[in-house]
């Protein structure tokens, strides 16, 4: 029964809470998800971009821009905007920016979900590689990096939080698909 998992808890405090709302009730951890991956995961995009076209265009660093590694750009890029859509579209009204469990909510397991548990995370990944291959930055390439850490904080914290709302059912679940790459990890 959920009420007698002390994890699930915390599940009567996840929630959206609109911008001028308070967060003090959030448990620290549903405060940091508010921006970790929204704000800050957006910002490190923004800069590998950024730093990406001042590198080959501005500081004109085309060491990097080889045939080879933008088409490999191009198709990380298409792959991850790709996964991210059908993803997202597989979740329907269970996607949400933040990790958060509504009442209804219901443990997905087809489409991608029967491959990788966390495929949005895995397309924002290719996405945030194949930008600065396209335009052949090393520099920005660096930069994306930082999404990583950031993704992996984010897939502990909603892996903690569905196992706390469906037990079980999620831990047979998460043994026999991967977080994140198929048959890798």
């Amino acid at each position: 029964m959920l009420g007698e998992n002390p994890q699930s808890v915390n599940l009567t405090l996840i929630r959206n809470t609109t911008p001028g709302e308070s967060q003090k009730h959030l448990p620290d951890e549903q405060r940091t998800d508010r921006w970790l991956l929204p704000v800050l995961g957006r910002l490190v995009v923004v800069a590998g971009l950024a730093v990406s076209l001042v590198d080959v265009y501005l500081l004109g660093d085309k060491q990097f821009a080889l045939p080879a590694v933008e088409s490999s750009g191009f198709v990380l890029f298409a792959f991850g905007i790709a996964l991210n859509i059908i993803a997202r579209l597989t979740l329907g009204r269970f996607y949400s920016e933040t990790v958060r469990i509504r009442p209804e909510h219901q443990l997905v397991m087809h489409g991608l979900y029967r491959f990788v548990r966390h495929p949005i995370y895995l397309g924002v990944l290719l996405f945030a590689v194949g930008a600065p291959l396209i335009l052949g930055s090393l520099l920005g390439l660096i930069v994306m990096v930082a999404l990583v850490p950031m993704l992996i904080i984010r897939i502990r914290l909603e892996e903690r939080i569905l196992a706390a709302r469906f037990g079980n059912e999620y831990t047979k679940y998460a043994a026999r698909t991967k977080r994140l790459i198929p048959f890798v990890y």
